[in-house]
């Protein structure tokens, strides 16, 4: 046992069914038939579990844990509710030391994204390395999403960049585009950012962006943009960093479009005014201060 901690496990009804001083602090189990084995030190439960750990909830059909190392096993239809997200899976282990959290065919969601992976380590403190296997995320909130990106491997460094590896982007089940190497910096505006998804008027969308300093107070952003069902477009937006807490000082938007299907508008109605198949836009904002009487 370890020494120090206690544990309360609860039947459905709420009464105490064991209790042993030296199980983690804190944590409580209830379920519909909870058994706790003295000589292995081990606490099981089936049937509607639910184990709470400070502020982290662990629903499953069956669970087990384990005093020696502090792990929860829990399997079948498992929950984890932690830090404000779900994360749902077949099996999870959860570490009540060290708070990491191992896991196969995991899914999540981390607005406006959503993901799948096949497995998972969840590591504690904002500066480690959260490792993927073969995974796949979408902005489409759906069992059969229209569009998604899958990668053989991902590992997301918190506050810094998500690196994918053997990366496909695909509208329904066609793939369309492939990548061997990716990184994507979570500063979108700096460096190589993209937001990938699906809408009636576009199609299967890609927007590219890449970001880099001009001097000292000028940020540049160029895009190349891919839309399945309107063809190509591209650009470059200037950024005075001077003005950064002005959005409408010091900006110039360069963008062209060579459109296939012009007559229909964003909101799918079909335009009563012909319009050309390229278009291009031309943005100037600023703002000058003249000198008035005093």
């Amino acid at each position: 046992m370890i020494i120090g901690t206690a544990c309360s496990l609860k039947a459905q009804d709420g009464s105490i069914l064991a209790s042993a001083a030296d199980v983690a602090q804190n944590l409580q189990i209830e379920s519909n038939e909870t058994t706790f084995d003295d000589t292995l030190g081990i606490a099981r439960a089936t049937g509607d579990v639910r184990i709470r750990y400070g502020q982290t909830v662990i629903e499953a059909d069956q669970a087990e844990f384990h005093q020696s190392s502090g792990k929860v096993y829990a399997r079948d239809n498992v929950r984890v509710y932690k830090d404000g997200s779900i994360f749902t899976g077949q099996e999870i282990i959860y570490d009540t030391n060290t708070e990491e959290m191992t896991a196969t065919d995991l899914r999540s969601s981390l607005a406006p994204l959503y993901y799948e992976t096949s497995d998972v380590k969840v590591p504690t403190g904002d500066s480690e390395v959260i490792d993927m296997g073969e995974s796949f995320f979408t902005t489409h909130d759906s069992a059969d999403p229209n569009f998604r990106i899958r990668a053989k491997s991902m590992q997301i460094y918190p506050g810094d960049k998500v690196v994918m590896k053997g990366v496909k982007f695909y509208a329904g089940e066609t793939p369309f585009f492939w990548f061997p190497y990716l990184s994507q910096p979570l500063d979108d505006e700096l460096g190589y950012y993209f937001v990938p998804g699906y809408s009636t008027p576009w199609g299967a969308f890609l927007l590219n962006q890449y970001g880099f300093m001009i001097g000292d107070s000028t940020l540049a952003q160029a895009h190349l943009d891919f839309r399945s069902e309107r063809g190509l477009a591209g650009g470059i937006e200037f950024k005075s960093e001077r003005f950064r807490s002005e959005p409408n000082f010091g900006r110039l938007n360069l963008y062209y479009a060579n459109d296939q299907d012009p007559q229909e508008s964003y909101s799918g109605r079909t335009r009563n005014v012909p319009v050309d198949q390229d278009r291009y836009r031309i943005n100037f904002q600023h703002r000058v201060y003249l000198p008035g009487p005093e």
